[in-house]
């Protein structure tokens, strides 16, 4: 789906629930550990996401079943799931994933046996684990979720795109809550290969997804909305990236999170430029 469209604003949506699943752990973790994070200061990259949680929701063979993206995004939809209204059936929600390069590891897995064992000898399954939106189609199964499922890839403006189709499939009445998930995920070699596209190496990488459980907006905050081509003087640099140029969608997504949960933040709106098409989004957070 286009979501390039001038001078475009999506109507507002209700957040009723959120969940995460990060290198820096929870929620609340995160939001106590980037209240003291200086930007530029670290080097290294984080450890993996911890999606340890899963095992009280699904048995081992399940598990082994789901490679480690679509684990994050799992661990992070449980927790937005919790506060599902009691008068919307779960298999009615619908599901929007955002990524800038979906399943890292996979990906390059299935480059290698190419490269190891020649086309024909290629691994299937990391070639199935590496489309993009084998995220979403493993969430809608795992979580029974049945209504419209899509994912959008628009590197830097990822994020701010599925906000923005989760806007149009809520207000055409296409599904009465829309699941709104960011997933990336970190492999070493991609991180080494693709240094300049990362950011320099001050910046501290990490993987992770963020979910936000949506509706149309019924006056009861908090609520979200984004903004296309448009340069918004209130749009504060990332707190994980001080650029706001360049912003990659998992770091968009944090910050939204952070604007929602941390009493810290000044964030209200969150500036996303495509380093390609130097188009821009504001998401805009209303408390």
């Amino acid at each position: 789906m286009n979501t390039n469209v001038s001078s475009c604003s999506s109507p507002r949506m209700r957040v009723y629930g959120t969940g995460l699943a990060h290198s820096l752990g929870n929620l609340e973790q995160f939001c106590q550990v980037v209240d003291h994070f200086q930007p530029g200061t670290a080097t290294q990259d984080f450890p993996p996401a911890d999606t340890s949680c899963l095992r009280a929701s699904f048995t081992t063979n399940t598990l082994r079943r789901i490679p480690h993206y679509a684990r994050m995004g799992l661990a992070a939809a449980l927790d937005a799931l919790k506060v599902l209204p009691p008068h919307v059936a779960q298999k009615d929600v619908g599901l929007v994933i955002a990524t800038a390069h979906a399943g890292q590891k996979n990906g390059l897995d299935f480059m290698d046996s190419i490269l190891d064992d020649g086309p024909r000898l290629s691994s299937p399954t990391a070639f199935s684990h590496a489309v993009n939106n084998m995220g979403a189609g493993l969430l809608s199964l795992y979580l029974n979720l049945q209504g419209p499922c899509c994912t959008v890839t628009q590197f830097e403006l990822s994020f701010a795109g599925a906000l923005q189709v989760a806007g149009t499939l809520l207000y055409g009445n296409q599904a009465p809550l829309v699941l709104l998930g960011c997933m990336d995920e970190l492999d070493t070699r991609f991180t080494k290969l693709c240094a300049t596209y990362l950011g320099a190496e001050s910046q501290a990488r990490s993987e992770g997804a963020a979910f936000f459980l949506l509706g149309k907006s019924d006056g009861i905050p908090p609520e979200l909305s984004v903004t296309w081509n448009a340069h918004v003087s209130t749009a504060k640099p990332s707190p994980s990236q001080p650029e706001a140029y360049g912003i990659t969608p998992i770091s968009a997504a944090l910050d939204t999170l952070l604007a929602l949960h941390a009493p810290f933040t000044p964030l209200q709106s969150i500036s996303c430029t495509s380093t390609a098409t130097h188009q821009q989004a504001v998401i805009h957070v209303h408390r």
